[in-house]
């Protein structure tokens, strides 16, 4: 039985499993096939755009747009 992947890239159709986020980018393997996949990542973008110099309104901003976007595909995946 096959896993049902949620990262941000499976959720817009592209066969990207979640291990290969897991694995690339060294996040937790229990968020796995969660949606909470996407949490970690929102997370760990925020902090490099941080890190990168990008002002925290802006970083704020990405995170909120990117946060509602991934809110609709998950609405829309729950839905189909």
């Amino acid at each position: 039985m096959s896993k049902k992947s949620y990262n941000y890239l499976a959720l817009r159709g592209a066969n990207v499993d979640d291990m290969e986020y897991v694995e690339e980018f060294g996040l937790p393997e229990d968020v796995a096939y969660t949606p909470r996949i996407n949490d970690v990542m929102l997370k760990r973008v925020y902090d490099e755009n941080i890190a990168d110099g990008v002002s925290e309104e802006v970083a704020t901003q990405n995170f909120n747009t990117a946060k509602r976007d991934i809110k609709e595909l998950l609405a829309k995946e729950w839905y189909a």
